[in-house]
């Protein structure tokens, strides 16, 4: 998915976000005075949001029944209740895609976290390296949250 065009959008002061075209699959996004932030007004929130995911804005097309994106169709919402709806579902699945991913990159970096977490409990146990009758509690409690980060790795 990319952008046709570069879009812009002002705040209630000077400043302008911009959305352009992708450079080689790179988002662009910037906000103009760079040193300053900038308000997103809410008729702006949902075309920003749009532009953001790839898409262009749709056109105001009265006789549109229906907004299509690969093989999702929606029909548009009639009442204010509807459109509310579809704005909670959407976030919904936002949400859902944006855990997925989350959970992807979890579960490919779960041995690494795994070896790290044995490396730190066998650190532990090194630096204790003294007979058990002589441990402290705080080499109790070190080891012991060592190996509760080292029980986690094993969980995830």
């Amino acid at each position: 998915m990319t952008l046709a065009k570069t879009y812009r959008y002002y705040d209630n002061g000077e400043d302008s976000l911009v959305i352009g075209e992708p450079h080689s699959d790179l988002f662009t996004a910037y906000v103009e005075p760079i040193e300053d932030g900038f308000y997103v007004k809410p008729e702006d929130s949902i075309p920003l949001a749009l532009n953001v995911l790839g898409h262009d804005i749709h056109p105001d097309n009265p006789l549109a029944a229906s907004v299509s994106v690969e093989d999702a169709v929606v029909q548009l919402a009639h009442t204010p209740m509807a459109r509310d709806f579809q704005l909670s579902h959407a976030a919904a699945l936002l949400k859902a895609v944006d855990a997925y991913d989350k959970r992807a990159v979890r579960l490919a970096t779960a041995e690494i976290r795994r070896q790290r977490a044995l490396e730190a409990l066998a650190d532990s146990f090194a630096r204790v390296n003294k007979p058990a009758t002589e441990w402290t509690g705080d080499d109790v409690g070190k080891l012991r949250e060592a190996l509760g980060r080292y029980d986690a790795a094993l969980a995830n």
